[in-house]
């Protein structure tokens, strides 16, 4: 399996390079950015599967980063992380602005973050899963109404061949089965 690409935004170096290197050794493909522009850059250049991002920065803060990725691709997390949070930013970034989670600075365990970070792509995992299974599973409905039309049409023609036939007793036994079974196909065809 390829090593999942993250973003990392902040406007801190010190923090950057710490995180960067903690991710980098946990094996994934970590590119950073000093700031919101810069990230906003690499969104638009670059598929990440995850981006970290500070919140408050110079020129484009978390939000709009947060926003931006979210715009390019809507099954990417984004992990907000920040020493200048208050109540009002964690639900705008949680709530409205689709965040998977949000990080107090400083981190007193880093393991916290390779925690959240390994929760977070398999969050992305699991959606990109579901969205293949339910494209496999509305592709075999798709053709399974196609076979109950033409099954229902081969049914229609049998009727109508029982029907003109001088046997009262297979009429009347026959045509009505054949009847409710055309009845049900129908049914799941509009199901």
């Amino acid at each position: 399996m390829e090593a999942e690409t993250i973003l990392l935004v902040d406007d801190d170096e010190d923090i950057l390079d710490l995180i960067e290197r903690h991710l980098s050794n946990r094996g994934y493909e970590v590119l950073t950015a000093y700031d919101g522009e810069q990230a906003i850059s690499l969104l638009d250049k670059i598929k990440f599967d995850l981006v970290i991002t500070d919140l408050k920065m110079p020129k484009f803060d978390g939000m709009e980063v947060l926003r931006r990725a979210k715009e390019k691709d809507p099954n990417i997390e984004v992990v907000i992380l920040t020493g200048h949070g208050t109540m009002d930013s964690v639900v705008e970034a949680l709530r409205d602005g689709g965040a998977f989670d949000y990080l107090q600075k400083p981190l007193h365990n880093i393991k916290q973050l390779s925690f959240v970070t390994k929760k977070a792509l398999e969050r992305k995992r699991l959606r990109l899963e579901n969205q293949k299974l339910i494209e496999a599973l509305n592709e075999t409905n798709s053709r399974l109404k196609g076979k109950c039309m033409r099954v229902s049409k081969d049914i229609t023609g049998i009727i109508q061949l029982v029907s003109s036939s001088s046997d009262d007793a297979i009429k009347h036994t026959v045509v009505p089965a054949l009847e409710a079974i055309v009845e049900v196909l129908k049914s799941e065809e509009m199901g």
